[in-house]
C-alpha cells in the first residue's frame, strides 16, 4: 500500500479504500463502493486545488510537491476504480440495470483524475515562470484570486454532491461556471491591453494565459463530474 504524508495536512492512500470485488456478485453493493471511493478522488482533488492555490500565493514549492503527490494517488485511484469496474462488466456481474450507472461512474472518476492533470499543468507552469524570473501584473494576480475561490467553492460543492449524492449539485457548478467565464471574458480583453500599454511582460503574459486554459479546463471537468452526480442519482431513484 503506498501513502503520501502530506505534512500537517492529511494522509492520502492510493490504494483503493471501498472496493472489494467479492461484491462485484452483488451489482447495488458494488455501485455504492465505487461511489464511496470517487468520493475519496473528490475529497483529494479538493485538498490538491487548495494546495495549489496557497502554493501560487506563496510560491512555496513544497506545496507543489504535494499536489503532485496528490495527482498521483488520483491516478491510481482511477485506474483501481476502472479496473474495478471493468472486472465486474467481464464477469457479466454488473450488467443490466447496472450498465448506466457503470457509464456515469467511469465518467465521474475520468472528470476528477482530469482535474489532477491540469493541476499539474500549472505547476509546470509556475516553475517555468520561476525559472524565467516572470512576473504576472497586479490586476493578473487578482483575477487568479477570483477564479481560484470560484474553483475551490466548486470542488467542495462537487464533494458534497458524490457524498450525497445530491441532484441539485449540476445546477450549482453551472452557475460558479458562468461566474468563471464572465471573469475569464474580461479578462482576455483586460490582458490584451496590458500587453499593449507594457504593464504584463511577454513571458508573463504567454504563462498567465495558459494558467487560465488549464484552470478553465477544471472547472469544465467539475462541471461534467457533477453533471454525472445528478444522473447517477436519479438513475439510483435518489430523492
Amino acid at each position: 500500500m503506498i501513502k503520501w504524508l502530506l505534512p500537517g495536512k492529511d494522509e492520502f492512500s492510493a490504494a483503493p479504500e471501498f472496493l472489494n470485488y467479492s461484491s462485484l456478485n452483488k451489482p447495488d453493493v458494488a455501485m455504492e463502493q465505487v461511489r464511496k471511493e470517487i468520493g475519496r478522488m473528490a475529497v483529494i482533488s479538493k485538498k490538491m486545488i487548495s494546495y495549489l492555490y496557497k502554493g501560487i500565493k506563496s510560491n512555496d514549492f513544497l506545496l507543489f510537491e504535494e499536489v503532485l503527490e496528490c495527482e498521483d494517488v488520483l491516478d491510481q485511484l482511477h485506474k483501481a476504480v476502472a479496473q474495478f469496474l471493468l472486472k465486474g462488466i467481464s464477469r457479466e456481474n454488473l450488467t443490466g440495470t447496472s450498465r448506466p450507472q457503470i457509464h456515469l461512474l467511469l465518467s465521474m472518476t475520468r472528470d476528477i483524475e482530469r482535474i489532477g492533470d491540469h493541476a499539474e499543468n500549472i505547476v509546470e507552469l509556475f516553475q517555468t515562470k520561476n525559472d524565467l524570473n516572470a512576473d504576472f501584473s497586479k490586476p493578473a494576480w487578482e483575477a487568479l484570486d477570483r477564479t481560484f475561490k470560484i474553483v475551490i467553492s466548486m470542488t467542495e460543492k462537487l464533494v458534497i454532491g458524490i457524498d450525497s449524492p445530491d441532484k441539485t449539485v449540476r445546477d450549482q457548478l453551472e452557475l460558479l461556471e458562468k461566474e468563471f467565464k464572465i471573469i475569464e471574458e474580461e479578462e482576455i480583453h483586460r490582458h490584451g491591453l496590458r500587453f499593449a500599454d507594457g504593464t504584463c511582460s511577454v513571458p508573463g503574459g504567454v504563462i498567465f494565459g495558459d494558467l487560465f486554459d488549464n484552470l478553465y479546463s477544471v472547472v469544465r471537468h467539475i462541471r461534467d463530474a457533477g453533471k454525472a452526480v445528478r444522473v447517477f442519482a436519479e438513475t439510483m431513484k435518489i430523492p
